[in-house]
């Protein structure tokens, strides 16, 4: 097996990268690498021409569908080649663009459009469209931005991850509401204070659920976890079964074949998809069961 991760801004902390640490690196570069990329992979199967090859994208912006000039010729050749090519269709996790997703295939979403008198009182979360505030998105130069087709984030209110907050709806100004890059959801909390994040590396899958008392829900390093092992064809009298089938209707509708979905429950058990991610970070975390059983899944 021979691994490619084709990556723009993940560090070694990243989960991929602890997955397989011997994985081939190659630094990407936006809109310029159509022609290396094809290069670079029929040299990698002239060496490799008995093995099982592989070829991540790991580009970690929430919209990059834009990122090579032709996207769709360039992946059809790395398949021709004899490249599994992984996550080459997940080009958009713009938070809006996942509640639009909850909604089409049935799942329940929490994006919020307008404020409603009778529910003023609500808590509502106030983010960025773009994932973790938007700061990647920010680093590019102007003229990649319009390129790249994220423009909108130069005017955002709400600048980086560290800008979140939690309010009431009908405190929500009138300026966030106008904001393209603002995205105003729901607020979604249980009295157990259970937060989930669903896993996915190929045929494998880990459900781990930690207790976080903070707004902002995170897989925060050293905190208690509490693991499911997954294969393909698990079985359906799972406790927590609704948001197991949740995250996996998710993902195969994205065509996501790597991965993390983050996951709440309300105090009725309802299940909330509230982040996906292609390019999880992973951190100081040990959990070395996870990271065997998720690599086992190619």
């Amino acid at each position: 097996m021979h691994i490619v991760i084709y990556k723009w801004r993940t560090r070694e902390d990243f989960l991929l990268p602890r997955l397989f640490p011997e994985a081939e690196i190659i630094e990407a570069e936006p809109r310029v690498d159509d022609c290396r990329i094809i290069a670079k992979a029929r040299e990698i199967a002239n060496v490799h021409p008995q093995q099982n090859l592989y070829w991540f994208f790991q580009i970690n912006l929430s919209y990059w569908r834009l990122w090579l000039t032709h996207h769709k010729e360039t992946v059809e050749t790395l398949t021709e080649l004899g490249f599994t090519v992984i996550n080459s269709e997940v080009t958009d996790i713009r938070k809006r663009t996942i509640q639009s997703l909850n909604r089409q295939l049935g799942l329940v979403d929490v994006e919020i459009d307008h404020l409603e008198p009778e529910q003023g009182k609500m808590p509502v979360m106030v983010k960025s469209n773009y994932n973790y505030g938007g700061e990647f998105e920010a680093s590019l130069p102007s003229d990649l931005m319009v390129a790249l087709g994220v423009e909108d984030i130069h005017d955002c209110q709400i600048k980086g991850f560290d800008s979140y907050f939690k309010t009431r709806l009908a405190d929500v100004e009138q300026t966030l509401w106008q904001d393209e890059g603002v995205m105003i959801e729901r607020y979604i909390e249980n009295k157990e204070r259970k937060f989930f994040r669903f896993y996915r590396c190929g045929n494998h899958s880990v459900l781990s659920m930690i207790i976080n008392g903070n707004i902002i829900k995170k897989m925060l390093p050293g905190l208690p976890r509490k693991n499911w092992f997954l294969k393909f064809q698990h079985s359906k009298n799972h406790a927590y079964q609704t948001l197991i089938d949740n995250a996996s209707l998710m993902l195969e509708t994205m065509g996501m074949g790597f991965g993390a979905v983050d996951m709440v429950m309300d105090n009725d058990h309802k299940a909330y998809i509230i982040d996906v991610n292609p390019t999880p970070g992973w951190g100081a975390e040990k959990q070395d069961e996870v990271i065997a059983f998720l690599r086992q899944g190619l």
